[in-house]
């Protein structure tokens, strides 16, 4: 069970703090509890001016990238409902509404070999930045979409942007948040998801009586650059 143990970090710390409790003799394989001991010893990050800055600039630079793609998400599920939007596209249907929908991660899929190599190159803020050029950009073709294709094209773009802030957007935050908050603010970037969704909802369900094309592609998409823009 112990040999099982030191193959995993959490149950692997464990048994080096008791190891180090029994042992008369200091074990330097235990100095990673200095860590450990530096987050309990620090003030809370309210109490701090310069930590309070530091997560001024994380959380619109880089936790709120995770509210993008819980908005395209939860956008293209309401936009289905407007009857505008509907009519706009061509009443699409079956795999034509399908493929709507799954474009993004398409566009996804094919910046996954691009997205990790600038956020290593180059940076993670240059990996965050570049993503919201991309997703800015996939933004306003979207809100100016005259057919159903230039909308698909507009989504692949979107999705290709997104992997690269959502590759680079973890990395910067656990590497510059303190230890004493790491965690909880690592955490906080997977439940921006939801944030973007509800968001995304309740902005289509705002808008979808406006008897225009503004309901359809134009108010949604306004709010999704103007999220992408926090990023960069």
């Amino acid at each position: 069970m112990n040999n099982f143990r030191r193959r995993f970090p959490a149950p692997r710390q464990s048994l080096l703090e008791k190891e180090a409790r029994t042992s008369s003799a200091p074990s330097a394989a235990f100095e990673p509890s200095k860590i450990s001991q530096l987050a309990k010893e620090a003030p809370s990050w309210y109490k701090v001016a310069s930590r309070r800055r530091l997560y001024g600039l994380l959380f619109p630079a880089a936790i709120v990238s995770y509210m993008t793609s819980g908005y395209d998400g939860s956008m293209m599920n309401s936009l289905q409902t407007v009857s505008y939007w509907d009519d706009y596209f061509g009443r699409p249907r079956g795999s034509t509404l399908g493929l709507v929908s799954a474009v993004i991660a398409l566009g996804a899929i094919c910046s996954t070999p691009f997205a990790p190599w600038v956020a290593d190159k180059y940076g993670r803020r240059m990996g965050i930045t570049v993503g919201s050029i991309i997703m800015i950009v996939g933004a306003i073709i979207q809100c100016e979409s005259k057919n159903f294709a230039m909308f698909c094209v507009a989504r692949f773009i979107l999705g290709f942007g997104l992997s690269f802030c959502t590759t680079a957007s973890p990395s910067l935050v656990s590497e510059l948040s303190h230890p004493k908050e790491r965690v909880a603010v690592t955490a906080v970037c997977n439940t921006c998801w939801f944030l973007g969704s509800i968001l995304a909802a309740w902005i289509t369900y705002g808008t979808r009586l406006i008897p225009s094309t503004v309901s359809a592609t134009m108010s949604p998409s306004i709010f999704r650059t103007s999220s992408a823009d926090d990023g960069s």
